[in-house]
């Protein structure tokens, strides 16, 4: 006999799986729902890969204006991909029986329209707070256009039955849904796959001096990841410490040029930035870092970056915003979003040896304890086990 597992739909409006943020989260919670016990389908834009784990089914949704590389954020690419996602959703929801719905961030939009005449529960997967992101472009930035937009969210997610949200974002969650029904996650570690003895082999795959005090970023080099103040203070910064480079890895498209663009030419020879790597290569190139950067000063939830420095055990610096000190607490070297300040705080760190053995301490404590595989996992199977409750027994049927 073989056991028919109940089945998850998740709509995921991005390319999955790619190495970047919400994939990479997404990538852990699909993991986490087989464990739990479900079989899951993703329906997802044109590109990507699919993952290697047995209970994972992915389905791209085409079309002759789909895009395989779409940027981050907003883009009339990406709307035109939206339109083949509904209608891919729509074929699965009409072909298969699904106990339970999981959106991903504007994919919640999908969900609740084309459930609307079914009893289907959602799980809103909050990433992000949609109408504040919105609220940065210039069209939609003023008052009466981002009050319409929080109208129209909170009037969608008020029809969800739970929400599953980034850590950071468990009030707007509360708020948005009008309800104590949310659950904030906690991302997953991922320790780096070297030990010290590969550092130098390391860095000179990227031409860095195995001798140089290393400062990292990685992630995307969006507007609101605030890559220019972290260029005014590294410039501040290498102006004095002659033994000191720096890596910016997450480049895409023109990005590397416009960045060196930005950059004293005296100084390109100990900045260097990188493409995107795979995530494997990002957390060995952290593992060689002394200090690791967090500029960012928008957003409320927790920028997935942070768990990785956290699994890399490398002391970072962040400016002093809710979104950093959720994660990290008192184990960080906090400034004010000002280049003088970042710079201030990168040399701080660098100088203090027994300051950045103690965060190394706090963040293995993290890794073990906190930000591990299996509390995540526990904390999506909660979520699932409530919101479904005694219907899994009943949907679970041998053949």
């Amino acid at each position: 006999m073989t056991d028919i597992l109940p089945r998850i739909l998740v709509i995921a409006p991005q390319p999955f799986y790619q190495d970047r943020g919400t994939p990479i989260a997404l990538l852990h919670t699909t993991r986490a729902m087989v464990r739990a016990g479900f079989d899951v389908d993703v329906v997802t834009f044109k590109g990507g890969t699919d993952p290697d784990y047995a209970g994972i089914r992915v389905f791209r949704a085409e079309s002759r204006l789909s895009s395989p590389n779409l940027p981050i954020g907003l883009s009339w690419r990406k709307i035109v991909q939206h339109f083949a996602l509904y209608r891919l959703t729509e074929k699965m929801l009409r072909q298969n029986r699904y106990v339970a719905i999981h959106a991903v961030e504007e994919g919640v939009i999908t969900a609740r329209v084309l459930t609307r005449l079914s009893n289907i529960p959602i799980v809103y997967d909050m990433h992000s707070w949609l109408s504040d992101e919105l609220s940065t472009l210039p069209i939609l930035g003023h008052w009466p256009a981002i009050a319409m937009i929080r109208a129209i969210e909170r009037r969608i997610v008020c029809g969800v039955n739970t929400v599953f949200c980034s850590l950071g974002l468990g009030a707007a969650a509360k708020s948005l849904h009008e309800s104590e029904n949310a659950t904030e996650w906690l991302f997953p570690v991922q320790q780096p796959p070297l030990d010290e003895s590969q550092n130098s082999s390391i860095r000179s795959r990227y031409g860095i001096s195995t001798e140089s005090e290393l400062i990292v970023y990685t992630g995307n080099l969006t507007r609101n990841q605030n890559i220019g103040l972290f260029l005014e203070a590294i410039s501040l910064l290498l102006a004095t410490r002659a033994t000191t480079e720096v890596a910016i890895v997450g480049a895409t498209g023109n990005d590397a040029d416009k960045l060196r663009r930005k950059i004293e030419p005296s100084l390109l020879s100990r900045i260097h930035i990188i493409e995107r790597v795979p995530r494997n290569c990002a957390l060995e190139l952290m593992a060689c870092a002394d200090i690791a950067v967090s500029p960012r000063v928008r957003g409320l939830n927790a920028p997935l970056k942070l768990f990785d420095y956290v699994g890399a055990g490398i002391p970072v610096v962040a400016t002093d915003v809710p979104a950093h000190r959720v994660v990290l607490g008192s184990a960080a070297e906090y400034c004010e979003p000002v280049a003088r300040d970042v710079a201030d705080a990168i040399a701080r760190l660098l100088d203090d040896a027994s300051r950045c053995e103690e965060i190394r301490v706090k963040y293995a404590e993290l890794s073990r304890d906190v930000f591990s595989e299996g509390a995540f996992n526990r904390t999506v199977s909660n979520v699932y086990s409530h919101l479904l409750g005694d219907r899994i027994a009943a949907l679970t049927v041998s053949t």
